[in-house]
C-alpha cells in the first residue's frame, strides 16, 4: 500500500484478509463490487474507472472479478459475463452441458471442433486465428490456445520454464536441437 500502512493493518481496515489484499495488489484479481466503495474511500480516489468491470448488479461471479489471460476459456467467460448470461443459459446457447462449459471456462478441457464453430459464432470472432509471427509468439499462442501453463508446456517440451518464458518474450534465441524439438512439437515452420 502506498499510504504508509502495513498490509495487515490495511486489510483489517478494509475488512478483508491479507491474502485477498495481496492478490489485489499483484493485479491477480479485482475487488468485487461490494468492496470497491470501501477501497475508494480508503485510497481517496477511484482506481477502477477503466478496469473493464460492468454493472455492480451484473452476472459477475461471487468473490472476485476475473482478469482474462487470453485463453479460449477466459474469452468465453468474458463474453458470457458481458451478455449477463448464467452458465446454464450460455451452455444452452452453445448446445453443451453446463459442466462442459465450466470445464472450458476453467481451461480444464478444450472444445471439440464442432463446438468451436458454435463458440466462434457466440464470440463474434475467431479467437484461434493466428497473427503470431515470431517463434516466441507462436509458442505463447500455442500455449494459451490450449490452456497450458508455462510450466506444463515446458515439461512437455523437456525444457526449463525460465528458458521457455524468455523465449516467449523474445529475450533469448533457441538454437540447435532445442529449436528443432520445439518446431517439431508445435508443428510450426520457423525461419
Amino acid at each position: 500500500m502506498e499510504l504508509g500502512t502495513i498490509q495487515s493493518e490495511a486489510a483489517r481496515r478494509l475488512g478483508i484478509s491479507t491474502v485477498t489484499l495481496s492478490r489485489w495488489e499483484c493485479d491477480k484479481v479485482y475487488p468485487t463490487w461490494n468492496h470497491q466503495p470501501d477501497l475508494i474511500a480508503y485510497l481517496g480516489y477511484d482506481p477502477f474507472p477503466s478496469c473493464g468491470l460492468r454493472d455492480p448488479h451484473g452476472n459477475e461471479p461471487l468473490g472476485v472479478a476475473f482478469l482474462s489471460t487470453g485463453t479460449l476459456g477466459d474469452r468465453i467467460r468474458t463474453r458470457r459475463l458481458e451478455l449477463k448470461l448464467t452458465a446454464k443459459e450460455c451452455a444452452q446457447k452453445l448446445k453443451v452441458d453446463a459442466k462442459t462449459l465450466h470445464g472450458w471456462e476453467n481451461n480444464r478441457h478444450q472444445p471439440s471442433a464442432g463446438a468451436k464453430t458454435r463458440i466462434i459464432a457466440f464470440l463474434g470472432y475467431d479467437p484461434l486465428q493466428s497473427n503470431a509471427t515470431t517463434l516466441g509468439e507462436k509458442i505463447k499462442q500455442y500455449r494459451i490456445q490450449r490452456g497450458l501453463s508455462l510450466r506444463k508446456l515446458a515439461k512437455e517440451l523437456g525444457v526449463d520454464p525460465g528458458t521457455l518464458a524468455r523465449r516467449e518474450v523474445g529475450e533469448s534465441e533457441l538454437c540447435g536441437k532445442l529449436k528443432k524439438r520445439i518446431n517439431s512439437f508445435l508443428n510450426i515452420l520457423a525461419g
